[in-house]
């Protein structure tokens, strides 16, 4: 027990500890409360902006991007690689918890043009990029012919070269004729021809063909490959259908048509637009046929479609029509485009590719649209080009993506609706393209070159 004098030297004030002892517990239940008020609003995804002074309900942006390793910077700021999630199923950065607004986007790699956009957050709503594709500053294009080429066409075999003195080459191979009338990149046959008759040429013996036998005076318009029968074809000419035998060259008569402006493969159906805007329909392995009135009596020049109920059609004048042949109803659909000329289905069927008699490219959702870009059916948008466009292909491999020939400039360009449009030069002095799974084909001053479009 300390000394009386020991104890007075250390004096208690008990008032003062009380008031202490209140303030610290008023300070923390403050700190609790409002401690607890922010993580109920924080799971409630809201957050508090300074530059409004309220609560607003906050969103999230999602990219996927390859190469994986590339840098992602965010309105300037690099985003730190730890919040990239990685699982079973996907893979990809998803910054959450933003304000709603307007964020700039920038993906860059060494070697790779940079890819960016600017991208809504909105409340309550992720916002994604899914499909972005980084593409080289050097395509490291390959020359692959020595010929001087002035056309070229691709089959599963490899690719038919027409020299720029009319002659036709398979690989070293002379081929008679002048031109290909028929070719399939997944077929091992052509049909050639010599300006007056046709050929049938199967590839894994080039050096022997089958004269084509027609009825005298037949024209014929477009051929195909039959769709069920491996050793026939179908000539479509301005008068009949005609089945052709691919090993005796024989032709029959199948069905008689009034006219040929136009002819169509949808599916197991060839599909003729004759002289009086009917289209004549012969289903193949049903054996079925069937004449559509479209309403279209001036003819008709393009058509598309997915093998269903709707076509897309273009009359003599460059107005392009929604076709319903379950109703027989002809629809006008209204194209940021001019008078189109060129129709361009992509593979998932829910958008068209337009082209106009300026060159001007343009998408239809003929779908609504749920992916990245959502939009509602018959939402159209003008993809941004510096020149005309005069061809135009999908690719299969990065479906928000196409090739663009651009009076001469071979360019691949992002076919979303949100800006900016990345868009990335490939070559110029392009003549023709031609894309073949991932490999793209072009000609520049009569050399054909190759170019993988296969991403890192």
């Amino acid at each position: 027990m300390l000394p009386q004098e020991q104890i007075e030297m250390f004096p208690v004030s008990h008032g003062m500890n009380v008031k202490a002892r209140k303030f610290f517990l008023w300070v923390l239940a403050g700190v609790f409360v409002i401690g607890g008020a922010y993580l109920i609003i924080s799971a409630q995804g809201l957050v508090f902006d300074f530059r409004t002074f309220q609560f607003l309900k906050t969103g999230g942006i999602y990219l996927n991007y390859s190469p994986k390793d590339a840098e992602v910077d965010i309105n300037g700021q690099a985003h730190e690689y730890a919040n990239i999630i990685t699982n079973l199923f996907t893979s990809g950065m998803f910054i959450s918890n933003l304000t709603p607004g307007s964020y700039n986007i920038k993906v860059s790699y060494p070697g790779f043009s940079p890819w960016e956009k600017n991208l809504e957050v909105r409340p309550g709503i992720v916002t994604a990029a899914s499909a972005i594709g980084l593409w080289p500053t050097d395509w490291n294009a390959k020359k692959i012919s020595d010929l001087s080429v002035s056309n070229f066409w691709l089959t599963g075999n490899g690719l038919m070269i027409k020299d720029t003195k009319g002659n036709l080459f398979f690989g070293d191979q002379k081929i008679g004729g002048s031109s290909v009338a028929l070719n399939d990149e997944n077929k091992s046959s052509v049909v050639i021809s010599d300006g007056i008759d046709f050929y049938f040429i199967d590839l894994r013996n080039p050096t022997s063909s089958v004269p084509l036998s027609l009825p005298p005076g037949a024209v014929i318009k477009k051929w195909f490959y039959h769709p069920f029968d491996q050793n026939a074809l179908v000539a479509a000419g301005t008068k009949y259908l005609y089945s052709v035998s691919e090993t005796t060259g024989i032709s029959q008569r199948l069905y008689a048509v009034n006219g040929n402006r136009y002819s169509y493969k949808n599916g197991n159906e060839i599909i003729v637009a004759q002289n009086d805007g009917t289209l004549f329909a012969a289903n193949l392995i049903l054996r079925t046929t069937a004449t559509m009135k479209t309403g279209l009596n001036d003819g008709i020049s393009a058509i598309a479609g997915d093998s269903g109920n709707i076509l897309y059609l273009t009359d003599l004048a460059g107005q392009f029509y929604e076709y319903d042949r379950s109703s027989g109803t002809s629809t006008p659909i209204k194209t940021i485009s001019g008078i189109v000329s060129k129709i361009y289905p992509s593979f998932d069927n829910d958008r068209l590719a337009l082209t106009d008699e300026n060159g001007t490219l343009s998408v239809l959702a003929v779908n609504d649209y749920k992916r990245d870009y959502q939009v509602e059916r018959g939402t159209a948008w003008k993809i941004q080009t510096a020149k005309p466009v005069s061809d135009f292909l999908w690719l299969p491999s990065a479906l928000n993506y196409g090739v663009l020939l651009e009076n001469g400039s071979l360019v691949v360009s992002e076919m979303d609706g949100r800006a900016p449009q990345n868009q990335y030069l490939i070559d110029r002095g392009v003549t023709k393209m031609l894309l073949s799974g991932t490999n793209l084909y072009y000609i520049k001053n009569n050399s054909l070159f190759g170019v993988s479009l296969a991403q890192k």
